[in-house]
């Protein structure tokens, strides 16, 4: 995979981007600000459904990654049982899912820190359902145990 953006590039753009979505919201008089979670999308190749559980599962141990580098290996997944057709891309869990970083305390400075009201900030993480659920389970055969 060649990328064809530097990565400098992509994080000053992540910034200002991140920047602007926070002063809309602030413009908006939205109680609680967000960062819009641009720094989430490492990429564009995917909806931001997808972005967000692939950043989430890239720092997860226990998904599988390329051997060499972060980079998440995906396989294509249905979105729905109405229509097999419909994919998204899904990680797969070959390991056992330990305790890691995954960036919410840096991404909650960040947003402090470019916002008015510092004290109405938040950042969200996906939560343990929709992670086990929609990824593809190679290690636990077991949804509960996976969450």
């Amino acid at each position: 995979f060649e990328t064809l953006v530097d990565p400098a590039d992509v994080a000053d753009a992540q910034l200002r981007c991140s920047q602007a979505a926070i002063l809309d919201q602030e413009v908006a008089g939205i109680d609680i600000i967000s960062s819009g979670e641009l720094y989430r999308r490492s990429h564009n190749r995917h909806a931001p459904l997808h972005s967000m559980l692939n950043y989430f599962w890239s720092k997860l141990p226990g998904f599988a990654h390329e051997l060499v580098g972060p980079e998440l290996i995906v396989r294509p997944r249905a979105l729905t049982p109405k229509d097999p057709r419909i994919l998204h891309p899904a990680a797969t869990c070959i390991g056992p899912i330990t305790q890691a970083d995954l960036g919410l305390v840096e991404e909650y400075e960040r947003v402090k820190a470019n916002a008015r009201s510092p004290e109405n900030v938040k950042v969200t993480v996906t939560g343990p359902h929709t992670l086990a659920t929609l990824a593809f389970d190679d290690y636990y055969h077991d949804v509960r145990r996976m969450m």
